[in-house]
């Protein structure tokens, strides 16, 4: 199994850290799952060993899987960022601005905020730049799925996955209710 490979390459430069959680902690299972969760989202693994010891952590706090995977991602800010920016550091964002989990609940979020945040995709696309939407810490995870269930591919960050080196310019805000017609 590939997971247990990873495993077993990592164990080999640091025997302590990979004997210390699997299986003792975590099953190879477990481990598996957090590693797919990242790369549903395109996000490397190459870092294995920071992987591990964030999920170490992880698993202290949580048994759910979908959280331990938001925990590691924190731990990876500068490779989330890294390759979502310009070489200057410079990542361009569509900003939604409410960290309410309620704000996805809505009708309102289905219908226009969901065309908002689908025009301003195709908008930072078409300028050269990757999809990428920032969004609160509380809401990433279920805006990620909100994203999916509308069909609309693009990269999810919370503002706690920037890291200190990466200037954010942000490219559109989507405001999750809509505009009040003028008089």
């Amino acid at each position: 199994d590939a997971t247990k490979h990873l495993l077993d390459e990592l164990r080999q430069v640091a025997p302590a850290l990979v004997d210390d959680l699997v299986p003792s902690r975590l099953s190879v299972a477990a481990v598996q799952k957090v590693l797919q969760g990242l790369l549903a989202e395109s996000i490397p693994i190459r870092q294995l060993g920071i992987i591990m010891e964030s999920l170490g952590e992880a698993s202290r706090q949580t048994e759910d899987t979908d959280a331990q995977i938001e925990i590691v991602r924190s731990r990876l800010s500068r490779t989330l960022c890294t390759q979502l920016s310009d070489p200057q550091r410079i990542l361009r964002a569509i900003l939604f601005d409410t960290d309410a989990v309620e704000a996805l609940d809505s009708s309102n979020f289905q219908d226009v905020t969901c065309n908002a945040i689908r025009q301003a995709v195709k908008n930072l696309v078409a300028e050269g730049y990757p999809p990428v939407v920032l969004v609160g810490p509380r809401i990433r995870r279920p805006f990620k799925q909100a994203m999916m269930d509308a069909g609309i591919w693009t990269h999810v960050l919370s503002t706690a996955e920037i890291s200190s080196d990466t200037e954010i310019q942000i490219f559109s805000n989507v405001n999750r209710r809509p505009a009040t017609a003028a008089a």
